[in-house]
């Protein structure tokens, strides 16, 4: 009983999350690949008239609501069931009910009398702010975004790759840290295997050729002889480096050393 309760609050934590301000329209989900830098999934401006629509069309459209409702409240049910809560892409069903209820919303706050005596000035109004919004959603997606966010789109590797393909004869072996993920996707693509090579060795990932995928510790395989070691700042001292690649925000990515370099 009690491990069917602990699931359930999970499942209730994780339904409710989706609702959560922050996650509508401060950071999304935290996933830098699933939104601009210090932006989230709607425009504040949206806020008030995607409740007053939500409100309104119940009051008022019942047989709108009695789908429009359902489907609102089913829409993040799939991803309530899955870790790592909320989930921007898991609840894309949400679409396109934020948007209807904001546009409801827009159309029934014309109707209250206050706006309606000075329409022109709130819709001249409205008009700037959704386009400011809207700018500065294009300027963090555009130019800031790319920045801050490389490391979530695995930036790098491609630099990495290119590097070990021209030296790795010179070893015999090149062991590449796993702290970024799945590096030997990058390894296959950028360095133009044909999957004959790899598709039936049920170790490709973790290794295939001269390299091998896993975490790096200093201390131990500096040891073994002839390798090329390919690390995170934190597994691999930049000191004394054989190269560097940078994030594009200029932190410091991938080090790599020989295990005759320091010797």
């Amino acid at each position: 009983n009690h491990r069917y309760i602990t699931y359930l609050r999970q499942f209730v934590i994780g339904y409710t999350d989706h609702f959560s301000p922050t996650f509508l329209f401060i950071d999304s989900d935290g996933n830098p690949r699933h939104h601009a830098d210090n932006f989230g999934l709607l425009y504040l401006i949206e806020a008030p008239f995607l409740i007053y629509g939500l409100i309104q069309v119940t009051k008022r459209h019942r047989s709108v609501a009695v789908i429009i409702i359902p489907w609102f409240l089913v829409a993040p049910l799939a991803s309530a069931v899955t870790s790592g809560t909320p989930s921007a892409v898991r609840s894309l069903f949400f679409l396109p009910v934020f948007q209807i209820f904001t546009a409801l919303g827009i159309g029934y706050s014309l109707e209250i009398r206050l706006i309606r005596s000075i329409r022109s000035i709130f819709l001249i109004g409205l008009f700037l702010t959704f386009n400011f919004s809207f700018l500065t959603y294009l300027d963090l997606y555009y130019r800031h975004t790319p920045v801050q966010t490389s490391q979530g789109w695995q930036y790098g590797y491609k630099q990495v790759v290119a590097k070990a393909m021209m030296t790795k004869n010179n070893y015999d072996r090149v062991i590449i840290t796993t702290e970024y993920d799945q590096p030997y996707v990058y390894f296959l693509w950028y360095g133009n295997y044909d999957p004959k090579v790899w598709i039936n060795d049920g170790e490709f990932a973790k290794r295939f050729d001269k390299f091998e995928f896993r975490s790096i510790n200093w201390k131990t395989d500096s040891q073994i002889p002839d390798t090329l070691l390919i690390g995170t700042p934190k597994e691999i001292s930049p000191d004394q480096e054989l190269w560097l690649v940078n994030f594009l925000d200029g932190t410091l990515a991938f080090v790599a050393k020989d295990t005759w370099s320091d010797t």
